[in-house]
């Protein structure tokens, strides 16, 4: 010692020391503090920091066991800044060390103070990074070596602890030991479990340390690849964790490996999808950063395999049709995905786990391993593509997004001929909505040559289109109006792709319940019909018979929801009768009244009204030539409805089939003024049916007739008056509406003209006996028709209404009415 040390300095370190052995805590803790205080000033210092080291350490280091956490305190503080002043020596290291492990570093615990123990780790990592093998002062040398198992012990320790500080300083510690000693290598493999467990805490930055730890020991770990890919499936789960640094920490240390990691090449298929979840992210920041680690990848990869990618390079281009929405990876990034294809099949399985977000994160990694194996995955798709039609369906539709996207992006960078008949044949073997949407996205990503099979797509449509799902109807038209496009921007016909577009079309129509896709399906029919020079009636009257024969099982007993039923329903109400196609209409309208279940047959009845709606503007022929086919389809499936028959389900059918007629007397009327008298006697029938909307159709389908014989036509007129006591108002005012409409056949003998005379007699004289009716609307039509029929026959209104006294209730109505009936005699004759 030098003889200032001997002086006044010695003095005072004999004091303190003396002091520490008092066993009074108040009288320690005063000399520990001002121990502190002494180290702390500019009397200790480097020159003399040994020598004061060397005086007070057997004492400082006996404090960290003192029974009072104030004292054991101090004097780890003490320590630290002696630390501080030292020369790098290691054999302080003997001392320090073994105390703070045996503090620290027991299976049981010692330390019972958190921030005493947090302290004593923060010294370690001081006393780590101050002896590092870095340091130039140790020139080769490896300090640390032989505290190395018990800074171990620390750490296993310490990786158990609960207080979260705690945790995060023993990665750091970690850290700073892979870098200080070259010896960490020997144990580093006993780090992991521990490291594996905080992957589970619940604080995300104690996560995100974990992860990086664990980076470092995978690299440090030389003998055990099982140990290094454990750790490697174990950070894969946490690609998919909800805090950004957590998955940002797990695409760096994925980017380290495939850098630094000795055994990295048979390693590419478990690191990689750590660094691809990286490059799909959700974060911006998180993707850029690890896009970037990621190139420095590539261009290593590329340094270490030049000669072999070099001649790859000078062919190496993108293509015409590569996506623009997409960076195209590097030839060195490339070529490392295009090692590890073994992931492959973790990822497809993981696509069909019952986990959302697993199926979510699995199917980018998908995305990202397409991207990077363009052809290179074409041996690959017979697995690929079953799994991602059904991703392609999946319930969360984030999911089913990302599936289509790669689709998209396969069908971009897989040639057309090498997928297509591959997927068209999965399409008609398995015709649900994933196939389509898969068969879709690859469809519209690829390139001009797919429009070399416009026809043969055209025809596979045909086959799928009798499906009742929206979203297939949807997707479906979806495809169809693609090919629709295209077939109208070559402005050329052609017959057979028409056809098929046509009958896809068609048939989507006929089964969709949605008005935007009915819609939809009219613009495309629209389009479709423009290279012809013509409009969609003229698609109706060319293609509808080869649809409504194409319509299957019609003659099995089909439920009103069967697609058979449905379509030829939809076939009626939308598209209607066409000529050409009117006799397989008629034929398919046949065999479902004939065989079909009563719902059925309600239901195609439906169909049949709304196209009689339509009649004039879709046949279009000659008068005689139209009655004749409403007559046969009438006689053939319609007038035997109209029969009286007992039960819920017959009275539904006759109710249908008069509707059918009212609506053929709306939409063909001059047809059913010729038509309507030869089926009279059955709607008079109807007139007296208990059912009021029957009642109604028959009043409505009568007043389309044309002049009747003199009895069909009594019959009519007392079948008109008799509804006059009718329950329903409205069927009330029809029936005096339908009085004005009767006419007498003419060239019949005088003695029929002159009872028909007497019948509208009889006819003024109901109409007066209900002029009493409190029924306002009744009244005013009554009126209306007793002036109408008053016109032609002056004689018997007179008769009738000529004597009605003053005195009446009804005298200023009639006398009203007598003077604009003279008025309108007055001007028949003139």
């Amino acid at each position: 010692m030098t003889e200032s040390f001997l002086g006044d300095l010695r003095a005072k370190l004999e004091q303190f020391c003396t002091a520490l052995t008092n066993p009074d805590r108040r009288v320690r803790q005063r000399a520990l503090q001002g121990l502190l205080e002494l180290c702390q000033s500019d009397e200790v210092n480097p020159e003399n920091a040994t020598d004061v080291f060397d005086y007070i350490y057997l004492h400082i280091l006996k404090c960290y066991s003192d029974k009072y956490e104030s004292c054991r305190t101090v004097a780890v503080s003490v320590v630290s800044e002696m630390l501080q002043k030292l020369p790098e020596n290691e054999f302080y290291l003997s001392y320090v060390i073994p105390t703070i492990a045996r503090r620290i570093g027991q299976k049981e615990l010692v330390e019972e103070s958190e921030e005493l123990r947090l302290q004593l780790l923060e010294q370690t990592t001081g006393i780590v990074g101050k002896y590092s093998m870095r340091n130039p002062a140790f020139a080769g040398k490896d300090p640390l070596l032989k505290a190395y198992n018990e800074i171990v012990d620390i750490l296993l320790k310490t990786l158990t602890d609960s207080y979260p500080s705690i945790l995060r300083q023993s990665c750091v510690l970690i850290g700073e030991l892979s870098v200080a000693t070259q010896s960490f290598h020997y144990r580093a493999e006993v780090l992991t479990n521990p490291l594996l467990a905080l992957l589970k805490h619940r604080h995300s930055p104690i996560r995100t340390a974990a992860v990086e730890t664990l980076g470092i020991v995978a690299l440090h770990i030389t003998t055990n690849t099982d140990c290094i890919v454990k750790i490697i499936v174990e950070l894969s789960r946490f690609l998919m964790d909800d805090s950004p640094n957590v998955r940002r920490e797990c695409g760096r240390v994925g980017c380290r490996m495939l850098l630094d990691l000795r055994d990295r090449y048979g390693l590419f298929d478990r690191i990689l999808p750590l660094v691809f979840g990286g490059l799909s992210d959700e974060s911006p920041e998180v993707a850029l950063e690890i896009a970037e680690l990621w190139e420095k990848c590539g261009q290593k990869f590329y340094a270490e395999n030049e000669k072999e990618l070099m001649r790859i390079a000078l062919v190496d281009s993108a293509g015409e049709n590569y996506p623009e929405e997409w960076r195209r990876p590097t030839l060195g990034c490339r070529a490392i995905a295009q090692r590890g294809f073994k992931m492959i099949n973790i990822i497809l399985h993981e696509m069909e786990e019952w986990k959302e977000e697993v199926r979510l994160h699995a199917t980018l990694l998908l995305t990202q391993t397409v991207l990077h194996a363009e052809k290179a995955i074409l041996p690959h798709l017979s697995d690929i593509y079953p799994v991602l039609a059904k991703t392609c369906m999946d319930e969360n539709r984030w999911v089913a997004s990302e599936a289509v996207r790669v689709a998209k992006l396969m069908g971009s960078l897989v040639d057309y001929s090498d997928w297509s008949s591959r997927a068209m044949e999965c399409l008609e073997k398995w015709p649900n909505l994933g196939y389509l949407k898969c068969f879709i996205a690859m469809f519209v990503g690829s390139g001009p040559e797919k429009w070399q099979d416009t026809a043969k797509i055209a025809q596979l449509l045909i086959s799928l289109a009798m499906n009742l799902d929206y979203n297939f109807q949807n997707h479906l038209l979806m495809i169809t109006e693609i090919l629709v496009r295209e077939y109208q921007v070559r402005g050329q016909e052609q017959a057979e792709i028409e056809r098929s577009l046509y009958r896809t079309l068609v048939t989507i129509l006929a089964l969709s319940e949605e008005e935007a896709i009915q819609e939809k399906i009219e613009d495309a029919l629209e389009a479709l019909a423009q290279p012809s020079q013509g409009n969609v009636n003229v698609l109706h009257v060319k293609h509808l018979e080869s649809v409504v024969s194409s319509i299957e099982d019609l003659d099995s007993t089909n439920s009103e929801r069967a697609e058979p039923i449905l379509c030829l329903y939809g076939l009626l109400a939308h598209c209607g009768f066409h000529i050409p196609a009117f006799s397989a209409l008629q034929e398919a309208v046949e065999t479902v009244m004939t065989l079909g279940s009563p719902e059925a047959k309600v239901k195609i009845l439906c169909g049949v009204s709304t196209a009689m709606l339509k009649w004039r503007e879709t046949i279009v022929t000659s008068l005689e030539g139209r009655v004749a086919l409403l007559r046969g389809f009438l006689d053939t499936n319609i007038v035997p409805g109209l029969v009286w028959k007992a039960g819920f389900s017959a009275e539904s059918i006759r109710a249908m089939c008069v509707t059918v007629v009212a609506a053929a007397a709306r939409g063909a009327d001059e047809e059913c003024f010729v038509i309507i008298p030869e089926i009279a006697d059955h709607l008079i029938a109807l007139l007296d049916d208990n059912l009021v909307v029957i009642r109604k159709y028959a009043l409505a389908a009568l007043m389309a007739s044309g002049p009747l014989p003199y009895e069909p036509l009594r019959l009519m007129a007392f079948g008109f008056l008799a509804r006059f006591d009718d329950p329903s108002a409205e069927i009330r005012c029809a029936a005096a509406a339908a009085l004005t409409t009767l006419k007498l056949k003419a060239g019949l003998e005088i003695g029929q003209a002159d009872a028909w005379r007497k019948v509208v007699k009889e006819i003024f004289a109901k109409i007066l006996i209900h002029l009493d009716d409190p029924d306002e609307r009744l009244k005013a039509e009554l009126l209306e028709t007793a002036k109408s029929l008053g016109r032609d026959h002056l004689a018997e209104f007179h008769e009738v209404f000529g004597g009605i006294p003053e005195s009446c209730a009804h005298a200023n109505e009639v006398n009203d009415l007598r003077a604009a009936i003279e008025k309108l005699s007055l001007e028949k004759c003139a």
